[in-house]
């Protein structure tokens, strides 16, 4: 059996994969947001240990481990070159075998969630499409003739920052106009706080004293599915960003598809039509029945998907050996004959 570790911000999921019945079986999640430094990698062992005994399975019985991780991945080195936590140059495999005490194989988070899409999710019957991960940040990335595109340097997937998508807040990578602060899971639930101040006595605000804590995108499902006035504003503005940002990538790359996955896309087709009339006002015509913008069918689960596959086809032994990787239909194969190749899916 695998273990898939997604480790965002927030939360950490995990996912015990069985390889004869070629799915997940069992999940947990572990929360991450007040963890720093190498704590992270203690917490989410020591999470690992309750959690196999809680569903009576056994260590020695995990094969190896996938680990997709925020920020930016230095894949030559497995270091996280810059990324919550505190990690600057942070030895995730290093430090997470120490603990494991098996092999950990590492992957960006965002890159681990088009790899779940492509291999079991709303990707798998697509040639090149984008995806978008909305959650404490915003990572994405690019599947070209069914190959996972990582770029000459490997870091092919930061959709989330340069450019100047936005005017209103300076990210916390420190550059101005990218689209994570606002279009983000978190920077969507800032855009509902900054409302209620200006807007005391709207549906959100009435909704905030209900809920006592500050609104999480779950908390406003309701007042999206009926069209609520405030809700829709909050998030045509939070929105704005991301899809100016995806009507760009349309025009520069002619995909069969957006995908949008991440916490938000709770939201279901709500969230779509939002995403879909601002990207409209910005793309040419006859782009607009070409290019489908869909939900992941994955959900939260994609990245702990894509951290299974990386580790059930070794993929770190040869993900740095060209620019394309793709992903093949079933991880279940002879690791020595992937080596030094580009994978196709079938």
């Amino acid at each position: 059996m695998i273990v898939g570790i997604d480790l965002g911000g927030t939360t950490a999921k995990f996912g015990l994969y069985d390889e004869k019945t070629m799915r997940i079986v069992e999940h947990s999640v572990l929360e991450t947001k007040k963890l720093y430094g190498e704590q992270v990698i203690k917490a989410l062992y020591d999470h690992y240990v309750s959690w196999l005994a809680a569903i009576n399975t056994r260590d020695e019985h995990i094969e190896t481990i996938g680990l997709a991780c925020v920020g930016p991945v230095d894949e030559k080195t497995d270091v996280i070159k810059d990324a919550r936590f505190g990690w600057i140059d942070f030895p995730v495999s290093k430090i997470a075998k120490k603990y494991f005490k098996k092999t950990v194989y590492l992957v960006n988070d965002a890159r681990a969630a088009i790899i779940g899409e492509k291999w079991r999710g709303a990707g798998r019957k697509l040639n090149n499409f984008l995806m978008y991960t909305l959650g404490t940040g915003v990572g994405g990335g690019i599947v070209i003739n069914k190959q996972v595109f990582v770029g000459s340097h490997n870091y092919a997937n930061e959709v989330g920052h340069g450019g100047k998508m936005q005017d209103s807040l300076v990210c916390r990578c420190g550059l101005s106009g990218c689209i994570e602060p606002m279009s983000s899971a978190t920077g969507i639930e800032q855009t509902f706080q900054s409302y209620i101040k200006e807007h005391p006595s709207s549906s959100i605000a009435k909704l905030q004293l209900k809920t006592k804590n500050k609104l999480t995108v779950k908390n406003v499902v309701p007042l999206i599915k009926k069209n609520d006035f405030d809700a829709i504003l909050c998030l045509e503005k939070a929105l704005f960003p991301l899809a100016s940002h995806i009507a760009v990538m349309i025009h520069s790359l002619d995909p069969d598809a957006v995908i949008i996955g991440g916490g938000p896309s709770a939201l279901g087709q709500p969230l779509l039509d939002i995403i879909t009339k601002i990207v409209r006002k910005y793309t040419l015509p006859f782009t607009h029945e070409l290019v489908k913008i869909v939900l992941a069918k994955l959900g939260n689960q994609a990245g702990v998907y894509g951290a299974i596959f990386v580790a059930a086809r070794k993929y770190n032994d040869y993900i740095t050996k060209t620019k394309l990787h793709s992903v093949d239909e079933s991880p279940n194969v002879n690791n020595d004959a992937l080596k030094n190749k580009i994978l196709r899916c079938n």
